[in-house]
């Protein structure tokens, strides 16, 4: 995942997980809306639930290795 923020433009989030590839930006390439900033709050507060719920079933697994990245 990277976000690449531009001075002229709207932000663009690139996602890559495996054969899939996603890119969010906001409504317009020129300006930012109320709506994108409650999207954009609302992807940043599911991501961090969904990044909690993989660490829970990681824990969970018999090797002992604990979260990715520790």
């Amino acid at each position: 995942m990277r976000n690449h923020p531009y001075p002229q433009r709207s932000p663009v989030l690139g996602l890559v997980f495996g054969g899939t590839q996603v890119l969010v930006t906001t409504s317009a390439n020129d300006h930012v809306t109320l709506d994108d900033v409650e999207f954009a709050r609302t992807l940043a507060r599911e991501a961090a639930m969904f990044a909690g719920a993989v660490e829970r079933m990681f824990h969970g697994l018999p090797n002992g290795l604990g979260v990715a990245g520790q």
